[in-house]
């Protein structure tokens, strides 16, 4: 029981047409918590919250309330958005779309247009309903406690970019009596924001990835945070197939109206590949030097075992300098960029010079000598010649 109203102090400002807004701010709030004593309880049992929800229009916008305790009465209540400025973007109330009732949960401005201040734009709401929310919780546009109901949609035609906006309490927004109220049936039941900013720049993070090279296995792609969308050469979903080249990554990622993209940079090699041989093979110690025929990737070294000179950079045989043997020749690219170790090979054969010396050491001879014989040292199997007229076994000599 009540045994003493309080004292209201209306105070009306000299300048009614600057501060008559204020003034009637005042008196429903004092309005309502006469109410909310005559009803026995205070503003804190029960409250309405709302939020502010992106659509997939990125100019389309949601608010959402979400009730303490169960709410049928009229409604009246006033809230304002704040946006960077930078961004842009009007409010028209021919945009404004009451997702419950015209009548019941009327969205409608404040009587001003979109203000910038301070590196922001503001726009005040009022929701005054001119018939009762309804019958009875869970119907019409009334609320059972704890039930969140989509009230109404509004656009901010021509806003761009990931702009900070969000519902706002703020000292401009309070010192113009414009922060967040609500009564339902001539009783104060303010809550809070349950949203917070919406399209905060936030941080994508492709990741890195490479060097690999063309013959290399797929790529998972993991950017961060999950849910993003790669693009670029060789992606398929979150895959990259290595493709030659230094390939720029895409990792976008949207959350409500903001979308956010980052690239990375994979550089593939091309995987080496070559042949080598050596034409003349095989070579004899006295020609030279042996050159090598090579295709493909250059800049590999040449080894090959021990016997054979061979020049590490240009694989040129020094046969003169080299023992008579068949030997493998290795040509290796190192491992870089991502790739393996390539090699392949090829055979030389390099072989003695033949060198011999022969004497007949009866020389001269007479012709009844029978036959002269010939001394030869060195390598054999040679075949002998002479002018005509000399009578000379071509496989002896003699």
């Amino acid at each position: 029981m009540i045994d003493q109203l309080p004292t209201l102090d209306l105070f009306i400002p000299p300048d009614p047409a600057i501060h008559m807004k204020k003034f009637f701010r005042s008196v429903i709030r004092s309005l309502a918590i006469v109410t909310a004593l005559f009803l026995g309880h205070g503003t804190s049992q029960a409250q309405m919250n709302i939020a502010l929800v992106p659509t997939a229009d990125p100019e389309v916008f949601e608010f959402h309330w979400t009730a303490g305790a169960p709410y049928s009465a009229i409604i009246n209540s006033v809230f304002t958005v704040k946006w960077d400025a930078a961004a842009g973007g009007t409010i028209s109330i021919d945009d404004f779309v009451n997702v419950c009732s015209n009548s019941r949960a009327p969205l409608s401005d404040n009587g001003a247009e979109v203000e910038v201040v301070g590196g922001f734009r503001y726009f005040t709401f009022r929701c005054d309903g001119s018939s009762a929310l309804g019958t009875a919780p869970g119907l019409n546009c009334a609320f059972n406690a704890g039930q969140t109901r989509v009230l109404h949609q509004f656009r901010i035609a021509g806003i761009s970019g990931c702009p900070n906006i969000g519902l706002t309490n703020d000292a401009y927004v309070t010192g113009l009596n414009r922060d967040y109220f609500v009564s339902v049936g001539g009783t104060e039941v303010t809550g809070t924001f349950l949203s917070g900013q919406l399209g905060v720049p936030f941080t994508v993070t492709p990741g890195s990835y490479g060097p690999t090279c063309s013959t290399g296995a797929d790529i998972a792609l993991l950017g961060t945070p999950a849910g993003g969308t790669w693009s670029g050469t060789g992606v398929t979903g979150n895959s990259f197939d290595p493709s030659v080249g230094t390939q720029t990554l895409t990792y976008s990622v949207t959350q409500g109206a903001c979308t956010v993209a980052q690239t990375t940079l994979v550089t593939v090699s091309a995987a080496p590949t070559a042949t080598i041989s050596y034409s003349g093979t095989p070579y004899c110690s006295n020609e030279g030097t042996a050159t090598v025929t090579q295709t493909g990737t250059t800049g590999g070294t040449y080894t090959a075992p021990a016997g054979l000179s061979i020049n590490a950079s240009t694989g040129a045989v020094n046969l003169a300098l080299s023992t008579a043997g068949t030997y493998t020749v290795t040509y290796t690219i190192a491992a870089a960029g991502g790739c393996t170790q390539f090699q392949t090979t090829t055979s030389i054969t390099v072989t003695t010079a033949s060198a011999a010396t022969i004497s007949y050491s009866g020389t001269p001879y007479c012709s009844n000598e029978g036959t002269a014989t010939v001394t030869q040292t060195g390598t054999t199997g040679g075949t002998y010649s002479a002018p005509a007229g000399l009578s000379i076994n071509a496989s002896t000599g003699a």
